[in-house]
């Protein structure tokens, strides 16, 4: 028996890069007529890191600018979508083309894969950065992380390719 192609989750970074990976999962979930999820992972800070700026600003004041980062962070994925939906897709609304927006917190491979669980995704989009000779024959850590451990079909999509 075939498997099913549904759902299809889309890893961005929200940086402008993170447009080709959109493009190609966008495309599959069209030509698939399956649902797309994207989902933005975000690092939690460390443990030295809060205790500073807990130190600094307050547990109130941390709490309030951690939920004001979180409220940004979804603003601009939602943002990202909508433009690229305008601009690649102008007779679709960013809700025809995108099922669900997600910001997950954690190391971002393991929140991919987590969502991905998660969503009961067919198959993970995401974009691979290449930089320079070394690097090409690497994969990215978040992307050989997400290829190595998991049990779906993952689409790489090249970002960025600098012939140095």
């Amino acid at each position: 028996m075939l498997p099913t192609l549904s759902p299809i989750l889309c890893a961005v970074d929200l940086t402008a890069t993170s447009e080709p990976v959109l493009a190609h999962a966008a495309a599959l979930a069209r030509g698939l007529g399956a649902p797309l999820h994207v989902v933005h992972a975000v690092e939690p800070l460390n443990q030295t890191g809060r205790a500073m700026l807990t130190n600094v600003l307050g547990e109130d004041e941390f709490k309030r600018q951690t939920e004001a980062v979180a409220i940004a962070q979804e603003e601009l994925l939602r943002t990202r979508i909508a433009r690229f939906v305008a601009h690649h897709l102008p007779d679709a609304t960013p809700e025809e083309v995108v099922a669900a927006r997600h910001v997950e917190r954690g190391r971002p491979a393991n929140a991919i894969l987590d969502a991905a669980a998660r969503l009961e995704a067919a198959m993970v989009v995401l974009g691979l950065q290449r930089h320079s000779r070394l690097t090409r024959v690497m994969l990215g850590s978040v992307a050989q992380h997400v290829v190595s451990s998991s049990p779906l079909p993952v689409v790489l999509v090249p970002l960025t390719i600098d012939e140095r």
